[in-house]
């Protein structure tokens, strides 16, 4: 089962990456941008994925 806290700091990745893309997107580098984009939200994605969704048995048997 995921705890608080774990889901408080999936919450704040999210934040951070955020924060991070705005500051690199205003600085002029917006290619850059959309790799912090993809790689910061892409990889919470997969954390989010192989902490609590993986775990889960739905074979259906």
């Amino acid at each position: 089962m995921a705890r608080p806290f774990e889901a408080l700091l999936l919450v704040a990745g999210f934040v951070a990456v955020g924060l991070i893309d705005y500051w690199v997107a205003v600085s002029g580098y917006a290619d850059l941008s959309i790799v912090v984009w993809i790689v910061g939200y892409g990889g919470l994605v997969l954390i989010g994925w192989y902490r609590w969704l993986r775990p889960l048995d739905i074979t259906g048997q």
